[in-house]
């Protein structure tokens, strides 16, 4: 039973959409500690049949007289292990519900609007001491002078010793002058907002006067008998508050004390409500995407020319809507890492509409750089031609975000790679985000970043290695997950949105359902990979073994970077690999590691994962073709040089024997040169420079080692540097939160 409450408990720590998931065999939501401590079906059988109470004996009237029991015995653990927190908040909360029940609530308004009201007591570092069950407006009222709100604070504060003084916040809905004096008699300080029916007629300047002063402006007064001082200010809205425990000194400055005295307890209530809010509930973020002409001309340029305009066109754009699939699905990937916070979000496609033109004018790009523009300039473009399209009205998205082939230039240069407004998600004129299209992994990184923006998260610290960071690098430990800072960002962040916002979702909206077995574009394909990233077709794999620390180029030392050769350089650069790209046989790349996939090919060679590289350069002989080609003009003694045998691994293999000291046959051309025969070769050289052609020789006894000399026809080649200075990694940045 241990194990069991364990389970219970962690998983309103670490939420999945269904509980099963916690014994599932996929890595992303599979629980070791879970599924390590209990059986599934043994915790599916103890779920059928716990039940803590005994209804032989079940209090009467009482709707939760099913879990009385266990409330209460949670109340007296949640009392009895309390941190010394003199500070207390008091507020109402929801637990999510849709079946049927007496006591089951709807508020309106509310991010959980259908669910069970709980009443929680708290202390300022949100550890829960007491919670109160909500039954109805007909229950509840024990001090019936005190009203329903009275009557849950005191319930709430019943066992606290009245040997400590303890501070209470709380709302305008459990304020009263009766509930203050009541406090105050029992040794309790108390700060709460107040109703301004609630005031009873004290002599302080009227709500709608208030109103029409200036900011700051404020009025107070306080009742000699009990203390109680009532201050009435202008802040965005006229507030009024009440309390037991502050003073009117220093009087310039003492009503915006109370308040941030106030506002600083009752955000750990309103902390604790988001938290559980955003794990109890599914997000859905639907965005209308458009792509640019300038991305579609990118994919007519591997389109034959010998077709019709529109038959290229049409080639063109469905290979295109093969790599958004894949775009969009990776960045509900990289969002479903905030699972392992408690959020549950998804992105989802309103609308995609590929572009018959440009948005940007050609008099908005840079003058030294027909293809690139500021990101400022463009971000304030796509906003202005989103309102003059009246997109918003006419599709309802949460947000619009444009994949533009134009190079973007902001902070860091020609390396921006994309822009949004901050926190403005569902805003009609601001939701609104650009990114780059560069036709790989690195388009789904940048576009769950910008969307990151949109969704209120700023970027994370110097130090940071995760999505929001400034800067990635291929080798980032994190970049496949969203931080805990983040994490918290967009929690606060969806307290304050609209109700509707992410919590209604459009039947039209959709999510791809690609898999990486499904997926036939060439985001996958490591040498377009490096034409993509370096933006020629000249760029292929560099696979040295130098490059990836002296081993073949697969399994974990593929999943985070490759390298590809810079055109007109003789260097080769890191680029980010793609989740899904096959590292070795039945494996694919997930985040950083070479894991089994069953849709991976099975008849793979380790050391030979990716084939040829597609280019072989040899300066000192002058030249640059393919590994066949240089095979073909030489013998296969080549192979024996590790330099050509990494980067020709598939032509050397089809030479390759099997034999130890042998593997490639003969060394030297001589070894076959009809002037020397056998005898006068082999005794000599047979087991070396001759050891294929000699393989058979049985020589005489009399026969004697020739005074021929031959020597080996495949020299040591040299390299070109395999390490460079550059990488290819790309900058973000965001505008100020509420920047327009």
């Amino acid at each position: 039973m241990q194990c069991f409450i364990g389970v219970l408990l962690l998983s309103g720590y670490t939420v999945v959409p269904r509980r099963r998931m916690y014994w599932s065999l996929d890595q992303d939501v599979r629980n070791e500690a879970v599924a390590k401590a209990m059986s599934r079906n043994r915790f599916d059988e103890i779920l059928r049949y716990f039940h803590p109470a005994d209804n032989e004996n079940l209090p009467e009237g009482d709707r939760f007289g099913k879990v009385r029991t266990m409330l209460t015995m949670l109340n007296e653990r949640w009392m009895l292990y309390r941190p010394q927190n003199k500070e207390l908040s008091i507020d109402e909360s929801m637990i999510p519900y849709f079946g049927r029940h007496g006591a089951k609530q709807h508020i309106h308004g509310k991010p959980i609007r259908f669910g069970f009201k709980m009443w929680p007591l708290t202390t300022s570092t949100a550890y829960l001491i007491q919670a109160v069950p909500y039954q109805g407006a007909s229950t509840g009222k024990t001090i019936p002078e005190l009203g329903m709100g009275g009557s849950v604070v005191m319930d709430l504060i019943s066992e606290l010793p009245r040997s400590t003084k303890y501070n209470l916040y709380f709302d305008n809905l459990f304020t009263s002058l009766s509930l203050m004096d009541r406090l105050t008699k029992e040794g309790f300080g108390a700060t709460g907002t107040l109703r301004s029916s609630r005031t009873e007629k004290a002599p302080i300047i009227d709500q709608k006067v208030m109103s029409k002063k200036v900011r700051g402006s404020f009025d107070y007064m306080q009742d000699k008998l009990s203390g109680c001082l009532m201050v009435r200010w202008h802040d965005n809205s006229v507030v009024t508050v009440l309390s037991n425990c502050h003073s009117i000194k220093p009087i310039e400055t003492f009503a915006q004390e109370m308040m941030t005295s106030f506002y600083s307890f009752m955000f750990v209530m309103t902390y604790w409500l988001v938290t559980y809010t955003a794990q109890a509930q599914s997000y859905v973020a639907e965005g209308y995407f458009l792509v640019d002409d300038k991305v579609v001309q990118s994919y007519l340029a591997a389109v034959p020319e010998t077709l019709t305009k529109d038959v290229r066109r049409a080639k063109a754009i469905e290979e295109l809507n093969k790599d958004i699939d894949y775009v969009i699905n990776e960045v509900n990937q990289l969002f479903s890492s905030l699972l392992t916070n408690g959020l549950t979000l998804e992105i989802r496609v309103r609308k995609l509409d590929v572009l018959p033109g440009n948005i940007f004018p050609a008099n908005a790009t840079l003058s030294t750089v027909p293809s690139g523009i500021s990101s400022d300039v463009a971000l304030k473009l796509f906003d202005n031609w989103v309102l003059a399209q009246n997109l918003y009205n006419l599709t309802k998205f949460d947000f619009a975000f444009l994949l533009t082939g134009f190079d973007l230039y902001g902070s860091a240069g020609s390396f921006t790679a994309g822009y949004a407004h901050v926190g403005k998600m569902c805003d009609p004129k601001l939701a609104t985000g650009i990114g780059e299209f560069s036709r790989n992994y690195f388009t789904a990184l940048s576009t769950a970043h910008e969307i990151g923006h949109i969704l209120g998260s700023e970027h994370g610290g110097p130090a940071s290695t995760n999505i929001m960071s400034s800067q990635l690098d291929p080798t980032d430990a994190n970049r496949w997950s969203f931080s805990g800072c983040s994490v918290t960002d967009f929690k606060e962040y969806m307290a304050t949105l609209n109700p509707n916002c992410l919590l209604t979702t459009d039947p039209a909206s959709t999510k791809p359902t690609l898999t990486y077995g499904s997926y036939t574009g060439q985001i996958l394909d490591p040498e377009a990979i490096c034409q993509r990233t370096l933006n020629s077709s000249k760029s292929y794999m560099c696979k040295t073994w130098g490059f990836y620390n002296d081993n073949p180029p697969s399994g974990d030392k593929v999943c985070s970077e490759i390298y590809c050769y810079s055109p007109g350089t003789q260097y080769c650069s890191s680029a980010f690999s793609s989740e899904g790209m096959v590292c070795d046989a039945a494996m694919r790349c997930k985040s950083g590691k070479c894991l089994p996939d069953s849709s991976a090919p099975t008849n793979i060679d380790s050391k030979c994962v990716y084939g040829d590289q597609k280019i072989l350069e040899i300066q000192s002989q002058g030249f640059y073709n393919t590994c066949q080609v240089f095979l073909s003009k030489n013998n296969t003694s080549v192979c024996y040089q590790s330099s050509i045998n990494q980067r020709c691994c598939s032509s050397c293999k089809h030479y390759y024997t099997g034999r130890i000291g042998c593997e490639y046959g003969d060394r030297s051309v001589d070894c076959i040169n009809p002037k020397y025969s056998k005898d006068l070769i082999c005794p000599k050289y047979k087991d070396y420079l001759c050891c294929g052609s000699c393989s058979d020789y049985v020589g005489k006894r009399s026969n004697l080692p020739g005074d021929i000399d031959l020597v080996a026809n495949a020299p040591e080649l040299s390299l070109p540097p395999n390490v460079t200075d550059t990488f290819y990694a790309m900058s973000y940045h965001g505008q100020v939160r509420g920047q327009e």
